[in-house]
């Protein structure tokens, strides 16, 4: 019960998150906005694991909060850049297929490779620094594919073609 209680509430700070991701995303930039959310969700997801594991209930509240807020900035901006990187006859489309398709092999990943480490390892609280690397090395992938593919379009107009 208070592992899902913890969850929820790291839910809601995620949903906190994406506002103020959205909001940021409107004052500086919406590729500026996903590197920051990237960057910070690094830095909350090298804790995370541990903290979980000191089976100490505010620590593992302060965890649940902490990535879902880091995580929530970057998803905030998702939607506006995954839509103005395609032209508009296929802005629908390929932004619905990118985000399917992402969330489809992040499921796959987790869902497999993740119990297979736990099980590896012997259990949960010996696989954390595995789903650390996990999670930092698909994050950092997302953030250097940002940096490098992502382009600005905050102050351009966005053409109708």
């Amino acid at each position: 019960m208070i592992a899902t209680d913890a969850v929820a509430i790291g839910s809601i700070f995620a949903a906190l998150g994406s506002v103020f991701g959205g909001y940021l995303g409107d004052k500086i930039g919406r590729r500026k906005t996903l590197i920051i959310g990237l960057i910070l969700t690094m830095i909350a997801i090298i804790p995370f694991f541990p903290l979980l594991g000191t089976s100490i209930i505010p620590i593992i509240f302060l965890a649940q909060i902490l990535l879902g807020f880091t995580n929530g900035i970057s998803y905030g901006v998702e939607g506006a850049v995954f839509t103005e990187v395609y032209p508009t006859k296929y802005r629908y489309s390929a932004s619905g297929i990118t985000y399917q398709l992402g969330a489809f092999e992040a499921g796959m990943l987790s869902t497999f490779l993740i119990s297979t480490l736990v099980a590896y390892s012997g259990g949960v609280t010996r696989a954390w620094p595995y789903n650390t690397a996990i999670a930092l090395a698909v994050t950092f992938l997302a953030l250097f594919s940002s940096i490098f593919t992502v382009k600005e379009t905050k102050d351009e107009k966005l053409l109708l073609s």
